[in-house]
């Protein structure tokens, strides 16, 4: 979707140092992604996985990711499988529409019995809600496998494209949508018609995540023309709490880069990290533990149910 809207955050991203910006949700999301691969790849149960201690970075797979995330994930999988009645299935295919230059692995990538419907399917486990209708990021995926010999020679019957988000942290429900083949090339010319003016630059919902927000020549310019907007009208005031909106989500880009240069050991001018407050919580031993020896009312406090707990 940055792409399309953006094609100039490309040549940008590609001049900025390359730093590690790992954190625990991302890992967390790594980690069940890999989860959820070897359980349809080589049928390893979620139970084996943890007894083996699997583990991304310092994210450790634990009983409540696999109750809380993974087996809602797999029922949905499931779901799928039966509703399009898919023969065969492949659990991240590196695909590719131009070999070395552009690409990307899918999740999981199925075909129904009569060869007729193909099935993007994507795994999100971030709470941000992502919706599957027009969906850039699986339509891409979609071209990339029709493209790509590996997996081109599924394409030869398919008449139907459905594109499924399995987002448990929002849904028990996989989020899908059900399209004709042809939203395949109407995103491939969509696409190759932004890439021939790599230059353009505009701003927009596609600038979440983007690594060059913070540096953005395009960002800046609208930080600084929101600074001179008049404030005498509702409709003025209603144009400024718009770019108000834009100028929060950039400072935030600023601040967070900034966080990682110093994090990577890069001097940042008039600022110094400082050690954060630590969260004190109890491990489930400690807990476990403390219940042996304490009744219910010395470890648990009681309060009201707030109005809205009340109505649901």
């Amino acid at each position: 979707a940055r792409t399309v809207a953006c094609p100039a955050w490309l040549a940008r991203a590609d001049k900025l140092p390359k730093f590690n910006t790992s954190n625990n949700a991302a890992d967390e999301g790594n980690l069940l992604h890999d989860v959820m691969e070897d359980y349809y790849t080589h049928d390893l149960e979620f139970e084996v996985q943890l007894r083996e201690g699997r583990k991304y970075n310092k994210q450790v797979l634990t009983e409540d990711l696999i109750e809380d995330l993974a087996i809602p994930a797999r029922t949905m999988v499931e779901s799928i499988l039966d509703k399009y009645g898919v023969v065969d299935f492949i659990c991240e295919p590196f695909v590719e529409i131009i070999s070395g230059e552009m690409g990307g692995s899918i999740d999981m990538l199925a075909i129904s019995e009569d060869l007729k419907t193909m099935i993007v399917l994507d795994y999100k486990f971030g709470m941000k809600k992502v919706k599957a209708e027009e969906n850039k990021q699986m339509l891409f995926y979609a071209l990339a496998a029709r493209e790509d010999s590996k997996t081109k020679g599924w394409f030869d019957k398919v008449e139907n494209l459905v594109c499924v988000i399995v987002q448990p942290k929002c849904s028990h429900t996989a989020d899908i949508w059900e399209t004709e083949a042809g939203a395949i090339q109407r995103f491939s010319d969509t696409l190759f018609k932004a890439l021939e003016n790599p230059n353009h630059a505009s701003s927009g919902g596609h600038c979440n995540y983007c690594p060059v927000a913070a540096t953005c020549p395009t960002r800046k310019e609208e930080a600084e023309s929101a600074l001179l907007m008049d404030k005498k009208t509702a409709s003025e005031v209603s144009a400024c709490l718009i770019k108000a909106d834009e100028l929060e989500a950039w400072i935030k880009d600023v601040r967070n880069l900034a966080q990682t240069y110093m994090d990577s050991g890069v001097v940042v001018p008039q600022y110094k990290l400082v050690d954060k407050r630590p969260a004190k919580k109890w491990t489930k031993e400690a807990a476990d533990g403390m219940a042996r020896v304490l009744s219910h009312d010395q470890l648990y406090k009681e309060s009201m149910i707030t109005p809205a707990q009340a109505i649901t």
